[in-house]
């Protein structure tokens, strides 16, 4: 070796060394900032004040007086049924909470409060990564204390604030994060992120409230003071928007227990101090890096799914494929006020032909997307709206002998082709009653051929919903072999009173009757229908977090937040959804239907929705094939495009292909494929106004685009997004060098957000030279845009008045 090249070894050595060093350095520099420094003091009056990564983030500005509020010590509370009586022998009022005293103990990090009524004592103790806060309320009043209030934190942050989509709303379809949670209906653990960092466009920490709490009720919730809709902080946060008032917003978290109120049928936010009595709540506040924002709760959610384990076991993840075939059968009114089988009509042929022929089709998509199972969801046919979804398989001998006459086989065929079978179900009970006693049911059925009408009736004070839904199970089970049962309406779970206690009792309306209710059943009847039938799944319209401890919830996928919360598998980590293509914008988030798909929900639906979503699921899980290593541009294309070739090689080919610098001819080329896979993925990869509207022209041409209710709807106006004005003035463009594309093109001008595509559309609507079916369809279009202009508007009025004055 001679001198030059030991030299440049020893420059080698030596440069490789920095760079080990600047990288275990750099990676040392990003580990420590990913711990969130925490800095925890006090004010004198006993107010946190905190310091997070050297930045104060709270103010001393809370109000610490609590609000309380007592009943009398004898009051039988809660009412089975829900409700609270006149008033007379059950009053609640607020108690006087001015402190008397207001005294904090630095030394212990104790702040003690005295009232006319008992004291109040919060303790802090500052542990790694936040705090915890206990509080203590004693009861010295003759009279029991039911309701407790109290901020516990005031966020003020040189960011901007919001929830993280880690949690969700009881409710199916509402896709917003839930800014509040409590014990009784599931896992309570709040993350509020924020950003220091503008150019990074995310949160960068979290402040997790959570409670070590699993069984009395407790409840958290974070206020603002600036109303935003919490699905518009997500969207605002994906464009890199700040709201106005996000420089000045504050928060604050408040803890909340008691108050008797009615959650689900039966459970109540329940927890009385009796007089001389004392009970102690736990919040733990806890700090954490945005990328894992659970994280810091996740002590307090796995106590959390201990104390309440699965309730079920359905490892089985393979779609299932749901069916409306009762939309075709014939319906029988009832004719008497008694059950009784009418005679078959003259369409029991057709119905044997309707129902056998769809089962072998049904079979078919079934086959295609190796489903587990399927669900009927309207067996027993259709009646009045009113009585939609019927819920009750003992009523197909009633409603519709005709598919009551080869039920049996219908089911048969599905079971020997190896899939489990399934029904809806509701927890009702089918009446019949006279149409003159029921006006609501006259005004929905004005067609009725009979006096009497089937309604859905709730007798649960003689007999409990658990046996309603039991014995439907078991019909179900033993004639057709049912395993998998989707619940419909469980949120109507009605109840009036039925003895003459309760009818005494029970509230009234103006003209003395009783007043009805209905609520979602709590967790324990589906408990006990699970003890009974152990080897089935519930699919729940509505579901508390906590209840997916006993199914798998009905839900679609339209927002970021829907598919299982991440609260619910860090509790449950075996839990899971049951995911509808559905409603407007059904493939809005398609890559999130993937995501969610391999995470174990799902998929509620069949065809080529379903076959896209699991062609892409199945060959991202199998990774790239061998060959796909040895191929250039060309034979990538060739595999992409080709239908004939292997799914998971056409996948990753088109993948490659749309990876890093694409070439605009190949982009074109997986645009026009057959199928959806590539298109997909082109489109995924158009990230530039200029990309966009380089091939806007074949978004026209994707087949069946239709405005907001086709496949490609969602996914092309989140391309349109980004591509922004410049994208919109192609697509304009295209429109006036391509008539034939024009229809399309409208359409996908109604989809793109923004005031850009409602201008477009105005301008079409006021240029004369346009073809009129097309100006016609624009001002369709710009009438539904709720940001046009006044001028905009203006436009769309002196193109249509002046045909209404014709």
């Amino acid at each position: 070796m001679n001198a030059g090249n030991a030299s440049r070894d020893v420059r080698r050595t030596s440069l490789r060394t920095a760079i080990v060093v600047t990288a275990l350095t750099a990676l040392a520099a990003w580990a420590f900032a990913a711990e969130p420094q925490v800095t925890v003091e006090f004010t004198g009056k006993g107010e946190l004040n905190l310091t997070l990564d050297g930045r104060p983030i709270s103010q001393p500005t809370q109000t610490l007086d609590p609000t309380v509020r007592f009943r009398a010590p004898a009051a039988v509370v809660p009412f089975p049924w829900g409700f609270r009586d006149d008033g007379k022998t059950w009053p609640v009022v607020p108690a006087d909470c001015r402190p008397q005293t207001n005294v904090f103990d630095a030394a212990q990090r104790r702040l003690t409060q005295t009232f006319a009524w008992g004291e109040v004592v919060r303790t802090y103790r500052v542990v790694p990564g936040g705090v915890d806060i206990e509080v203590t309320v004693r009861n010295r009043s003759p009279k029991t204390l039911c309701e407790f209030q109290q901020r516990l934190l005031t966020l003020k942050l040189p960011s901007e604030i919001g929830p993280f989509f880690t949690t969700e709303a009881v409710y199916f379809g509402q896709a917003i994060p839930a800014q509040q949670g409590d014990t009784l209906s599931g896992p309570v653990a709040l993350p509020l992120g924020h950003e220091y960092s503008a150019d990074r466009g995310k949160f960068t920490r979290a402040i997790v409230a959570t409670t070590p709490e699993t069984r009395k009720h407790l409840a958290l919730r974070w206020e603002t003071s600036t109303w935003l809709s919490m699905y518009q902080r997500y969207v605002n946060s994906q464009q890199g928007v700040k709201h106005k008032a996000a420089e000045n917003e504050t928060w604050w978290l408040t803890l909340a227990v008691g108050g008797d109120r009615r959650l689900f049928h039966d459970r109540f936010a329940s927890r009385p101090i009796p007089p001389q009595g004392t009970d102690t709540y736990v919040v733990w506040l806890r700090f954490g890096d945005a990328s894992d924002p659970l994280a810091p709760a996740k002590e307090a959610l796995q106590a959390y799914g201990k104390a309440h384990p699965m309730k079920f076991s359905w490892p089985d993840r393979r779609p299932i494929v749901p069916t409306m075939i009762g939309d075709s059968f014939p319906y029988h009114e009832p004719e008497s006020p008694e059950l009784k089988r009418p005679p078959a009509g003259p369409r029991a042929d057709e119905v044997r032909k309707l129902m056998l022929r769809h089962a072998d089709d049904l079979i078919a998509a079934m086959k295609r997307v190796n489903a587990q199972g399927m669900i009927v969801w309207n067996i027993e046919g259709n009646g009045p709206n009113a009585l939609k979804y019927v819920g009750d398989p003992h009523m197909i001998e009633y409603m519709c002998p005709e598919a009551d006459a080869v039920a049996d086989e219908f089911f048969k065929k599905f079971r020997d082709a190896g899939f489990k079978t399934g029904v809806c179900l509701r927890p009702s009970v089918v009446g019949i009653g006279k149409l003159a006693d029921h006006a609501w049911l006259r005004k929905d059925y004005p067609e009725a051929k009979t006096a009497y009408t089937y309604f859905h009736d709730y007798p649960h004070m003689k007999r409990p919903p658990a046996d309603v839904l039991a014995d439907k199970v078991a019909y179900a089970k033993k004639r057709w072999g049912c395993t998998i049962f989707y619940v419909d309406s469980n949120f109507a779970a009605g109840f009036s009173p039925t003895t003459d206690e309760e009818k005494a009792a029970w509230p009234k309306n103006a003209d003395g009757s009783p007043q009805w209710y209905h609520d979602v059943l709590n967790e324990d009847a589906w408990a006990e229908v699970l003890k009974r039938h152990p080897d089935v799944l519930f699919v729940i319209e509505h579901t508390p977090l906590i209840q997916y401890t006993v199914n798998a919830p009905f839900d679609g996928l339209g927002s970021p937040l829907d598919g299982t919360p991440a609260v619910v598998k860090a509790t449950w980590p075996e839990a899971f959804k049951c995911l509808t293509f559905m409603g407007g914008g059904m493939f809005s988030h398609f890559w999130r239907w993937v995501e969610q798909a391999e995470k174990g929900d799902v998929i509620l639906g069949g065809g080529e929705n379903a076959e896209t979503v699991l062609a892409i699921s199945e060959s991202r899980k199998a990774g790239p094939p061998q060959e796909l290593a040895a191929m250039g541009p060309e034979q990538l294309l060739a595999a992409a495009v080709d239908p004939k070739a292997d799914a998971r090689l056409r996948f990753f080919a088109a993948q490659r292909l749309c990876a890093g610098k694409r070439d605009a001819a190949a982009i074109d080329k997986l645009l026009a494929a057959e199928g959806k896979v590539a298109p997909m993925l082109a489109l995924n990869s158009l990230t530039s106004a200029d990309d966009v509207a380089a091939h806007v022209g074949h978004f026209t041409r994707l087949p069946g685009y239709s405005c907001v209710y086709s496949f490609w709807s969602s996914p092309v106006s989140e391309a349109m997004a980004r591509g922004g004005a410049t994208a919109v003035r192609a697509l304009v463009e295209h429109i006036e060098k391509t008539p034939a594309d024009a229809r399309v093109g409208l359409d996908i001008l109604y989809d793109t957000r923004g005031p850009d595509a409602t201008a477009a559309l105005a301008a079409i609507v006021s240029n004369a030279t346009r073809p009129q079916e097309l100006r016609w369809r624009a001002v369709g279009h710009l009438g539904w845009r709720k940001d046009a202009t006044a001028a905009e508007k203006d436009a769309l009025l002196a193109y249509i008045l002046p045909m209404l004055d014709d």
